[in-house]
Order: structure tokens, then C-alpha cells, then sequence
């Protein structure tokens, strides 16, 4: 993480985001709703540096947990940031937690820039995942913890956890499903 926080006075609000003065530097932070923030405040963001190509920004959040939601939307195939706040703007993180845990697509087919085709994918993408970890985090964490300590990288643990049923699974079950997927994916290359 190169900017992992800002901690600052708020110096403008802009549509889209706020200038954030940091010991005399000003910085563009673009965030879900810069509304909530007031001039001249004190104001302690979370941040995520953007760089693409020849684009790059900052992005803000008020909690760890949606800076994590963000960095989990951020792997959707086709969702780039500002449609993720434009989602932000729409739904509260539980609201948008439940909708992925639900299969909710109508709910993120609302969102402006983001198709049903779009919405279908974020399901498909983080629905086993969101689901499991809202259900039973603790559950999780081990099943996450077990499958590192075996050697595998969290990309292919992400993918394992994803294309498993976690429907009402103990570990040792969860731990055996993802491990067939897991020596499945690597028996296909």
C-alpha cells in the first residue's frame, strides 16, 4: 500500500470528491458520498491508489470493512472504481453485502454504468464468498487459514471457495470440497 490513510482538514468538496490538506499538501480523494464531509473538518480516510495506464487517483473510505468490499468488487471482471462508488452511493456496505449474499441482481442492475450482464457477474464472482463469510466469518477465516497453510495462494483459495456449495458445511467438509476443486483447476493445466 503506498497511501494506506489520510489524516487531514477537509479544504474543498467537489462532486465526486474531496480535497483532503495533509501538512500542506492537498490531496483529491474520491469517495462514495464526499456530502458527509463538512469544510475545514478533521477527517481520517482509509485510501486505495488507483493506477491504471495513464489514469491515476485516490480513493477514499470511512471503514476498513468497505475498503475491503471495494478491493473485493475491484476484482469483478468489468467493475472498475468509480462504478464501485457509484454502487456505494446507492447502498450501504450491509445493504450491498446482503444483495451479493442474496443473488440480488435487480438491486446492482439499478446502479448507473452497471448492466445486468455486469450484475450477474459480481454474483457469480463474490456470492459463495460473501455468503459464507457473512454466515459464519469465523468459519472462514479457518477454512482460509487451512487451505494457506497447505500451500495455496488466496487467488486459487478465492476461486476454490467460490465454485464450492457452502451451504451448511462443517470445516473438514468445506476444507475437502475446495481441495478437490483446488487439484481439479490444477489437473486442467
Amino acid at each position: 500500500y503506498m497511501i494506506y490513510f489520510l489524516k487531514g482538514k477537509i479544504m474543498k468538496i467537489l462532486k465526486e470528491s474531496i480535497i483532503i490538506n495533509v501538512n500542506s499538501v492537498g490531496y483529491e480523494v474520491f469517495i462514495s458520498n464526499p456530502n458527509d464531509f463538512t469544510i475545514d473538518e478533521e477527517c481520517f480516510v482509509y485510501t486505495h491508489l488507483f493506477i491504471k495506464e495513464e489514469t491515476q487517483y485516490i480513493v477514499g473510505f470511512n471503514t476498513l470493512e468497505e475498503k475491503e468490499l471495494f478491493n473485493n468488487l475491484l476484482k469483478v471482471n468489468g467493475l472498475g472504481p468509480k462504478t464501485i462508488l457509484m454502487i456505494f452511493r446507492n447502498y450501504s456496505i450491509d445493504e450491498i453485502v446482503d444483495g451479493i449474499s442474496t443473488g440480488n441482481i435487480q438491486m446492482f442492475a439499478k446502479v448507473n454504468g452497471v448492466s445486468s450482464k455486469l450484475a450477474n457477474q459480481i454474483l457469480f464472482e463474490l456470492e459463495s464468498k460473501m455468503s459464507l463469510k457473512r454466515r459464519n466469518p469465523d468459519l472462514f477465516k479457518n477454512l482460509e487459514l487451512a487451505l494457506r497453510e497447505m500451500g495455496y495462494k488466496k487467488k486459487q483459495i478465492d476461486v476454490s471457495i467460490k465454485r464450492v456449495n457452502t451451504n451448511n458445511k462443517s470445516l473438514e467438509d468445506l476444507i475437502k470440497a475446495c481441495l478437490i476443486e483446488l487439484r481439479g483447476s490444477r489437473d486442467e493445466k
